[in-house]
């Protein structure tokens, strides 16, 4: 009985009719660089001062370009850097990664200088800034 219904629901709505496709063309969901899209004209890492955090506990901002890094789980160009917080300049220390990114979740099991999951793609919580018009 209740199988029919379903049948009777389907028809009656037109889900039975034809195969619908919301795909009217082949087009890639990345962004292709158009104006205003993914265009950052950031300084180089260690030319950039630290950005205010949206809230107290806030993931920071990317404030510098991260153009050709690599980041995946056997190269992290990030962790060069911001592993151990390495002095760039007189001035400038990069911000070095918190205690969370080397603690297991589910068993609480901390790695030293090993980041744990997926928290090696840092771009997932970090986002980097663009500038816009």
């Amino acid at each position: 009985m209740r199988y029919l219904f379903l049948i009777f629901i389907s028809l009656f709505l037109g889900c039975g009719k034809k195969e619908v496709n919301f795909v009217k063309k082949k087009t890639s969901l990345l962004a292709r660089g158009s104006p205003g899209m993914n265009i950052w004209n950031l300084p180089e890492p260690g030319e950039s001062e630290p950005l205010e955090r949206a809230y107290e506990i806030a993931p920071p901002l990317i404030p510098h370009s991260i153009k050709d890094f690599v980041i995946n789980r056997k190269q992290n160009d990030c962790l060069d850097c911001h592993l151990e917080g390495v002095k760039l300049s007189e001035k400038h220390v990069a911000t070095k990664l918190s205690d969370f990114h080397f603690v297991n979740e589910y068993t609480g099991e901390k790695q030293e200088k090993k980041v744990v999951g997926m928290k090696y793609n840092c771009v997932q919580c970090h986002a980097p800034v663009a500038k816009t018009e």
